[in-house]
């Protein structure tokens, strides 16, 4: 029987930038829980969050430690495991050191997509500051910082990546309790349309609990698999924007994730202000899809 989803929005949570507004989405308890027989299910904690770049008008924030993150932050640490994506400014230019203290700061766990212009000496350097702050990278990587071990994987879209990718999950399920998957657009394929239906399929019927980038942008994430156990959601919004520009709208995915898969879905609805970074939106926005996809489906 297919879970029903209840999605509700409450503006109750407050921080010091604001009232976060939440989109909250529901799988009912298993029977066990349900009839007070059995013992809650262990489980872990996600945020996702989208794109970070340092450079530009975000490179002031870093004189302030809290500053690129200061709206974003408490989510971010609350979380057992927290992602972001990082990527390039416009000149491809890696991040200066402060800017990974910053995202450890911040209570950043890991890296689910690593920009990959970042392929020589300046990416070495990137990777290395990673690792040394204690963040997660690469293409595959384990975080073992809640009850729950969570593998997390980065891919394309792109069909050559599939095989990689398929095999990449069946060990990250053998090596961790939950999956994530993190797909990035392939070369050429920037407008953010998501992955094809039959490939997120194929990664959740592997064993990915999570795929992030297999939705379009701006529309809603939905429940994948067999038995709806898994999740599909667009990329998130930028939390730090260095291009110039208006705001932005953009979000925070906060999932929590057992051994039966995924439970409970929260979305952090934010705005970017005047220096890029993601701060409380006043009110829920719309998601409009930054460009329409050239291939429907």
């Amino acid at each position: 029987m297919r879970p029903l989803a209840v999605a509700v929005a409450v503006g109750v949570v407050t921080v010091g930038t604001g009232t976060l507004v939440l989109l909250q989405t529901l799988r009912p308890a298993p029977p066990a829980a349900q009839e007070g027989t059995g013992a809650p299910p262990t489980t872990v904690s996600l945020a996702i969050g989208g794109a970070v770049s340092f450079g530009g008008r975000t490179l002031p924030l870093l004189d302030d430690p809290a500053g690129p993150f200061a709206g974003t932050a408490d989510v971010l640490r609350a979380a057992d495991v927290a992602l972001v994506d990082l990527v390039a400014p416009s000149d491809g230019s890696a991040p200066p050191a402060a800017a990974i203290t910053a995202l450890a700061d911040a209570g950043v766990d890991g890296v689910g997509r690593l920009d990959p212009r970042w392929s020589g000496p300046a990416g070495t350097e990137t990777t290395a500051g990673l690792a040394a702050a204690g963040l997660g990278h690469g293409d595959t990587w384990v975080a073992r910082t809640g009850p729950l071990a969570v593998s997390v994987l980065s891919g394309t879209a792109n069909p050559t990546d599939r095989s990689r990718l398929l095999a990449g999950v069946t060990g990250a399920d053998r090596a961790g309790d939950v999956v994530v998957v993190r797909l990035a657009a392939p070369p050429g394929g920037d407008c953010p349309g998501g992955a094809p239906h039959e490939l997120t399929a194929a990664l959740v019927a592997a064993g990915a609990d999570v795929v992030v980038g297999g939705a379009p942008a701006g529309g809603p994430g939905s429940w994948a698999g067999a038995d709806d156990a898994a999740w599909v959601l667009p990329a998130p919004g930028p939390l730090l924007l260095a291009a110039d520009g208006g705001p932005v709208d953009s979000e925070v995915v906060v999932l929590r994730v057992g051994l039966d898969g995924v439970r409970h879905v929260e979305t952090v609805l934010l705005r970017t202000d005047a220096f890029g970074r993601a701060l409380p939106a006043a009110a829920a926005p719309p998601r409009t899809p930054p460009c329409t996809p050239s291939v429907s489906r």
